[in-house]
């Protein structure tokens, strides 16, 4: 990217969202796999870029989900976006399912931009890699833990740029809200970016697997039995001269 004259400008920087794990199918499918953490998110303002200067802009695309299986698999991490010197984190995918005797280990979120939430079985979260980078300036959250340790139980949802995934809990069944995202006008009107994605439950409306959307850095939301993971959503870069 290159400008005919020095300007001042705001820019936006959303790396892509981390997918959810997958479902499981058969005796493990009974289970909501963790949410995707969102991409991290940078803001910038008074900004001078220069004449005649090149600027590198690189916008990372959504994690790929995989699909259900007896040996399902965590959500593939975001992509990072870039401006110049300025890298925002793909979001963490979030952990999948399992079962006693299993590999528990696939249950834990992984870590990025924000961290994507834990899976049904004791699933960790994923940690933020993004929060406070550049200082001030960086933003992404942890994502959730799974409490579930029994059957027709949720997981944890995915971190936010404004706020951290919810854990499941283990009293009533519920999975976990994914972590809020930030609004901003850069565009013009107000949008929200970086939304975690919220956990799975086994059966019903939260199983459904639900892509986040295009642009937004939203992590995928967590599915249940027999459903692919959800996909991240693509990253954004926006400049708005002031």
């Amino acid at each position: 990217m290159q400008f005919s004259k020095q300007v001042s400008a705001k820019i936006l920087i959303v790396a892509g969202g981390g997918a959810s794990g997958a479902g499981g199918t058969g005796d493990i499918g009974n289970r909501g796999s963790g949410g995707g953490g969102a991409g991290g998110l940078i803001y910038l303002e008074n900004i001078s870029l220069n004449s005649n200067a090149s600027y590198q802009v690189r916008v990372g695309n959504g994690g790929i989900g995989s699909a259900a299986s007896y040996n399902p698999h965590k959500g593939q991490n975001g992509f990072n976006s870039l401006f110049d010197n300025y890298e925002a984190h793909g979001g963490g995918g979030g952990g999948t399912v399992a079962w006693q005797g299993q590999d528990l280990s696939r249950c834990h979120g992984k870590s990025g931009g924000s961290g994507g939430g834990g899976g049904d079985y004791y699933g960790n979260a994923g940690s933020a890699s993004q929060n406070n980078i550049p200082s001030g300036l960086g933003f992404g959250s942890n994502g959730g833990n799974s409490r579930s340790n029994n059957i027709w139980n949720g997981s944890g949802g995915g971190g936010g740029a404004g706020g951290e995934g919810q854990p499941s809990t283990s009293s009533n069944q519920t999975p976990g809200d994914g972590g809020i995202g930030l609004s901003f006008d850069i565009s013009g009107q107000d949008v929200v970016y970086a939304s975690g994605g919220r956990g799975g439950y086994q059966y019903g409306d939260l199983a459904i697997q639900q892509h986040a959307q295009s642009n937004s850095g939203d992590g995928g939301n967590g599915v249940g039995k027999n459903q692919n993971a959800s996909n991240g959503g693509s990253g954004i870069v926006i400049v708005s001269f002031e």
